[in-house]
């Protein structure tokens, strides 16, 4: 609910600001927010309020701050270096938790929630305050190299769509209405993959076993899909990423799935779905640039971000309407091959 309204707003102070004067306090308020919850006394009021707090904090460090950063500092090698940075999303998932499992058990809540903050917030903001240049100034100088010598800009002004254009750009809302897709799908077996294969007949415990591979797969994704996206189509590439999601799905339903089946699917769909996010940032930068990219993948996000709560929430519903989630997986697979139909080819030249 945060997301969606805030997303553009951090989006055009980046543009107005840049990525270092948004990202410095940012860091210091969200590891204060963090930090807070350990306040927490039992009053739903102050609960609300302290994730209130940490959430608009947060919502100044999101993805676009950093993927902005990589792209205005990269050309060459400029979806590899965005795969690299989103892979520290998937490096926090899988590290966090045991990491405050191991706080709780040992030290206790309260204090666990002011260590992780420290362990986050310090050398997160050390790194930023001496290696984040000033990266509008950094986007001047690298972009007006790269412009299209038949496009002059005017003095100071960044390549790239007006926001008017972005409006009317079908390859754009083709990108978002996509990358939507996949995140509401994404975001559904994030939170019901243990019991979607626990009705498949897996034990508890190597249904754990599956969705860290599952986790492990996004991040193998990201970085191979990275590197792909800038030797063959962008557009291409991420078509068949979605479709194989659906292709995947196929293999889960009661028909066809074994044990091996099981695992090489989950493993495909995690590795699908770690992508959603890669394949979203680098066609929004070629199609759009960087003169509102903050602004653009703002807008973007919003519906990203809602797309992530419907999509849980519709898995439950289905699960509840239905009694199994079998029709919750049919679904899913018509949904990926329309997400993949969306970005086909999608033409990112300028």
């Amino acid at each position: 609910m945060i997301a969606i309204p805030f997303s553009p707003v951090v989006g055009a102070l980046f543009d107005r600001f840049g990525t270092r004067y948004l990202a410095l306090p940012g860091i210091v308020l969200a590891g204060l927010g963090c930090a807070g919850i350990s306040l927490a006394n039992g009053s739903t009021t102050q609960w609300f309020i302290l994730w209130g707090f940490f959430w608009i904090a947060e919502s100044s460090i999101k993805v676009i701050i950093w993927t902005a950063a990589v792209m205005a500092a990269f050309n060459a090698a400029r979806s590899m270096a965005l795969s690299i940075t989103l892979c520290g999303v998937a490096f926090s998932s899988v590290v966090v938790p045991p990491l405050m499992r191991l706080l709780v058990d040992n030290i206790g809540w309260r204090e666990g929630y002011v260590i992780l903050a420290a362990i986050w917030s310090v050398p997160t903001f050390l790194l930023c305050y001496f290696f984040l240049g000033e990266s509008r100034g950094r986007q001047k100088s690298v972009e007006v190299k790269i412009a299209d010598a038949h496009e002059p800009l005017a003095a100071g002004e960044l390549p790239g769509m007006t926001m008017k254009e972005a409006a009317r750009s079908l390859a754009l809302w083709r990108v978002g209405i996509s990358t939507s897709i996949m995140m509401a799908i994404a975001s559904c077996f994030i939170v019901h993959i243990v019991p979607l294969i626990t009705e498949m007949g897996v034990n508890r415990s190597d249904a754990a076993l599956l969705a860290s591979l599952y986790g492990i797969a996004g991040v193998v994704g990201k970085l191979v899909t990275g590197w792909m996206m800038e030797r063959i189509d962008g557009g291409l590439i991420g078509a068949l990423t979605n479709a194989a999601t659906a292709i995947a799905l196929i293999f889960l339903l009661d028909p066809f799935r074994t044990e091996m089946v099981i695992v090489a699917a989950l493993i495909i769909v995690g590795y699908s779905n770690g992508t959603k996010l890669q394949i979203c940032v680098y066609l929004t930068g070629s199609l759009a640039g960087l003169r509102n990219y903050g602004k653009i993948f703002g807008t973007i996000s919003s519906a990203i971000a809602l797309a992530s709560g419907l999509g849980v929430l519709l898995g439950g519903m289905i699960y509840d309407s239905f009694g199994s989630y079998q029709a919750m997986v049919i679904a899913f697979i018509p949904a990926s091959l329309l997400a993949a139909a969306l970005i086909f080819r999608i033409n990112t030249s300028r």
